[in-house]
């Protein structure tokens, strides 16, 4: 996933999981694979959340990432909270 978030091609993966592991896996099956960690992702994005914090902590860390083959900074929101317990 991290090499599809990085923008590598499906082709790209195909042949460094290949290379890595002496696998191969299809462009489709790479898809598949990336579309259900997406769906987990957004399952624990939108999960409901409950309680009250008496601490949230934001932050920010800037990542180069490619997008649509340019390179720019791209920002991760990080926050952390403390309940009361």
């Amino acid at each position: 996933m991290e090499m599809y978030l990085a923008g590598v091609s499906t082709r790209g993966i195909e042949d460094i999981t290949e290379l890595l592991w002496d696998v191969k896996l299809s462009a489709g099956t790479i898809s598949r694979l990336n579309g259900k960690a997406y769906e987990q992702i957004e399952v624990w994005r939108n999960r409901a959340q409950s309680g009250s914090y008496a601490y949230v902590y934001l932050d920010k860390v800037y990542l180069k990432r490619n997008w649509g083959g340019e390179y720019e900074n791209v920002a991760i929101l990080i926050a952390m909270s403390v309940n009361q317990r």
